[in-house]
C-alpha cells in the first residue's frame, strides 16, 4: 500500500497515477484475470439473492447493494395468458351471437305481430266509417 502526498492511494496495483490525481485510489492491475474484490463496509450488503445491485449513496459517498429490479416478463407465462383470453373471448364473440340471433326472430315474431295489430286496426276503422256514413231511417208515427 501507498499513500502519496496528494492523497492518493495504490493497493496492490502497478498501474502509475496520473498526472494530476488527487484523492484516488486504485486497487489491483487492470487486466488481472482472475482476480476477485471483497471489500468490508458496504452498507447493506446482506444479498438479495442471485441479483444485487452495488450502488453509491448520493449524499454520502457510501457503497451500498440494493436488490436487482424484478426480472422482464415470462413470455411463456404471456403466451398461456394470452391463449386463455383468446379462448375467453371467443366463448363470448360465440355466446354474443347466439343472443343476436335470437333477438333478431324475437324482433321478427314482434314486427310480425305489430303488423297483424295494424291491419285489424285498419279493417276496424273502415267498418266504423263505413257504419257512419249510412243514412239512418227513422220511421215516422203518424
Amino acid at each position: 500500500m501507498i499513500v502519496d502526498n496528494a492523497n492518493n492511494l495504490l493497493i496492490n496495483t502497478t498501474t502509475p497515477i496520473d498526472e494530476g490525481d488527487t484523492n484516488t485510489t486504485r486497487i489491483g492491475t487492470p487486466g488481472l484475470t482472475g482476480a476477485k474484490a471483497f471489500i468490508a463496509g458496504i452498507i447493506g450488503n446482506e444479498g438479495f439473492g442471485t441479483l444485487t445491485y452495488v450502488v453509491i449513496d448520493a449524499t454520502t459517498g457510501q457503497l451500498g447493494t440494493a436488490p436487482a429490479p424484478p426480472a422482464g416478463p415470462n413470455v411463456g407465462q404471456l403466451e398461456k395468458d394470452i391463449k386463455t383470453m383468446d379462448t375467453a373471448i371467443t366463448q363470448q364473440r360465440d355466446e354474443l351471437k347466439a343472443l343476436v340471433a335470437e333477438q333478431r326472430k324475437s324482433i321478427e315474431i314482434l314486427t310480425a305481430k305489430v303488423k297483424a295489430q295494424d291491419d285489424q286496426l285498419q279493417r276496424v276503422t273502415v267498418r266504423m266509417e263505413q257504419n257512419r256514413a249510412r243514412p239512418t231511417k227513422v220511421a215516422n208515427a203518424k
